[in-house]
């Protein structure tokens, strides 16, 4: 295996710098992520071949919630021309995100807030909200229940959800095939490694 296959992925005309990277080990000596944003995880990679497949036009305001180490809004960025905000509630990931932005030559604007803090007013500005492995624990199914029907009141905003498959996951997709009759589907990938999971996609 050469080197910078050891230190980098190279996928979905991204450059991503894996934990052993230099760079990603002279910032882990002075942040700490808390709330899960200690690593890349594989729901991203999953979320952006979905997104790739969508064909959406460039220039779209996309909010990246959770976003942890930002893949997904760095692959909107750079390859759809998108204004991305990344937000987290752990400030701690967001020097992460930002060596992973520069490594692509992308600008991402960082948010430190919970999804239970985003009101309609602040979804209103997004054409897609958008995140993975975020459903992870039974007390985050009805913050993003809430959020999801927050998007959907304001007629414009579209929500998409990235898990390989959990039981809260669940939990969100069932309240969302009864309030929008809108279900999960299934997603495989096999770049940059073999991986499947569920998407949810509200409109």
């Amino acid at each position: 295996m050469k080197k910078a296959e050891k230190l980098e992925i190279h996928s979905h005309d991204l450059r991503i710098l894996k934990p052993v990277h230099r760079s990603i080990r002279r910032i882990k000596r002075d942040h700490s992520p808390t709330v899960h944003g200690f690593r890349i995880w594989k729901s991203s990679w999953m979320l952006i071949d979905f997104i790739q497949h969508q064909h959406l036009p460039g220039g779209l305001n996309i909010l990246d919630v959770g976003c942890g180490w930002g893949l997904a809004g760095i692959y909107c960025a750079k390859n759809l021309a998108a204004k991305v905000t990344c937000m987290d509630i752990d400030a701690e990931v967001f020097p992460f995100l930002q060596i992973q932005a520069q490594a692509n030559d992308v600008d991402i604007r960082t948010l430190r807030l919970g999804i239970a803090d985003l009101t309609q007013d602040d979804l209103q500005a997004f054409d897609i909200v958008m995140g993975a492995d975020i459903c992870f624990w039974d007390e985050l199914v009805s913050p993003w229940h809430k959020l999801i029907r927050r998007a959907n009141r304001t007629e414009k905003t579209a929500v998409i959800l990235a898990d390989p498959g959990r039981t809260p996951f669940d939990k969100l997709e069932r309240r969302c095939i009864t309030d929008y009759n809108q279900e999960a589907v299934s997603w495989e990938i096999s770049d940059p490694f073999s991986y499947r999971g569920r998407i949810l996609k509200i409109d």
